[in-house]
């Protein structure tokens, strides 16, 4: 199994640009076959370290994430992701089924 996490600072903090971007990642399991399991939230520390929004998004393999990557259903939420974050880290790692 491949993981897919990703951390999102906004440009702006508000309530609406955090759940804009939690809603647009929320609705992308129904559209994209290659996800196996999705989970999208919003900080609620809010310390000077914190992130905004968090993602994790599950696959079979590594062509699996390939193929989410350039999804024309991901594509509109890669534009949201250029208008409204500041930065993001991400990190793709495979990991062992228990």
């Amino acid at each position: 199994m491949v993981k897919h996490l990703v951390l999102f600072r906004l440009k702006e903090k508000t309530p609406q640009s955090s759940r804009q971007l939690v809603d647009a990642f929320a609705g992308l399991p129904e559209k994209i076959e290659e996800i196996q399991h999705l989970e999208v939230g919003e900080d609620f520390k809010t310390t000077p370290k914190s992130f905004d929004v968090a993602l994790s998004v599950e696959f079979d393999d590594r062509e699996a994430l390939s193929a989410f990557s350039v999804h024309p259903e991901y594509v509109p939420v890669l534009d949201l992701i250029h208008e409204i974050c500041s930065e993001y880290a991400v990190v793709d790692m495979e990991v062992e089924s228990n």
